[in-house]
């Protein structure tokens, strides 16, 4: 969430003058960028921590959806209904690919905090805005069904979530500890395609639990806090045999070897709040390099009186003389192109956070 930017409120107007050359971005945008700045980098916070839960919903407060609920009714976006009632053909096509090939372990991905989701596994069928080919391949039919819906019924996956979309399992016996994610930009959906039956297969969230069902959809703010279990009995009727036995810790009556993974379709989706334009600057912002104009690189620069330094004295020592300038934030600065000449503009190539080259 927090760009790689000193957090200083200085230093984030000189970013967002340059990322966006001059324009002010989407009100919801500065705000955002304005608290990250204030907030400082994320990247070392625990995800399972009070301190990020905090932080999280201080940037959600900053973004605007203070009023999100923990649990979200489906019922209103137009894809839900196609796609709960799509369920069994997914589920079909699930299972029938784990009947007739092996399971391949490499194409099943785990979570990136290991400690918390030990056992949890995903396979991703759409990742950085884009339909996996090997998901195409191994999936024709859901993955047709999602392309429709998001060409017909304005389904919206969130390019900004590394979880994206893919069928997620979470084995017998095992769950995910509270922790909240940082991604504020959406909201995450739950298919249920294979539920072992009984009350303690489960997920939590905002302090309020819900159980997956076959063929229902469930909508939750993941950047609260929220947790899951699999302690669920196994049902013969849904589970699929496997000649993995059970935990030894775990019985389950009449369960035999039967294997009691829970299968659901997970998706992040967009809030519907959220316009294209204030994504796009979001992804702009976010996937942005640190503040080193490298985005420009090389480019020119409009600069105001008094805003370039060349005084090589203290700490610009040892600096390359006749074109090492120090850049100060000040003023307004418009990265352009010369349009019928070069008077205003200069000529700049980043060398450091700090510091470019100018012909001089």
């Amino acid at each position: 969430l927090a760009a790689p930017a000193s957090p200083t409120p200085a230093a984030a107007a000189l970013r967002r003058a340059l990322l966006f050359s001059g324009f002010e971005p989407p009100p919801r945008v500065t705000r955002l960028i304005e608290a990250s700045a204030a907030q400082g980098a994320l990247d070392d916070l625990d995800s399972a921590s009070a301190d990020f839960e905090a932080t999280v919903r201080r940037l959600r407060d900053a973004a605007g959806f203070s009023g999100s609920p923990a649990w979200h009714d489906p019922s209103g976006l137009p894809w839900a209904g196609a796609l709960e009632a799509a369920a069994p053909a997914i589920r079909a096509e699930l299972l029938s690919v784990q009947e007739q090939q092996a399971e391949d372990a490499a194409s099943w991905g785990g979570a990136d905090y290991e400690a918390i989701a030990a056992e949890w596994r995903i396979f991703h069928l759409w990742k950085d805005g884009a339909w996996l080919p090997e998901a195409v391949a191994r999936y024709p039919q859901t993955v047709a069904l999602l392309r429709r819906l998001e060409a017909s019924h304005g389904l919206r996956l969130n390019p900004l979530q590394n979880v994206a979309c893919g069928f997620a399992r979470q084995p017998p016996g095992s769950g995910i500890a509270p922790h909240c994610d940082g991604n504020l930009l959406g909201l995450t959906c739950h298919l249920g395609l294979r539920v072992p039956a009984g009350e303690e297969c489960w997920i939590e969230v905002g302090g309020e639990r819900r159980r997956w069902r076959e063929g229902q959809l469930l909508l939750m703010d993941t950047t609260q806090t929220h947790s899951t279990r699999n302690g669920g009995e196994c049902d013969n009727d849904t589970a699929l045999l496997s000649e993995r036995p059970p935990a030894p810790s775990l019985t389950f009556p009449g369960s035999l070897s039967c294997r009691c993974d829970r299968d659901i379709l997970m998706l992040n989706v967009l809030r519907p709040e959220l316009d294209a334009g204030e994504l796009e600057a979001f992804a702009h912002y976010l996937r942005a390099p640190p503040l080193r104009l490298l985005a420009l690189n090389p480019g020119w620069l409009s600069v105001p009186s008094g805003a370039l330094c060349c005084a090589p004295s203290g700490e610009e020592e040892g600096r390359e003389e006749g074109g090492a300038v120090r850049l100060l934030p000040a003023g307004p600065w418009l990265p352009q192109r010369p349009q019928g000449g070069t008077d205003g503009v200069v000529r700049f190539e980043p060398l450091s956070d700090r510091w470019c080259r100018v012909p001089c």
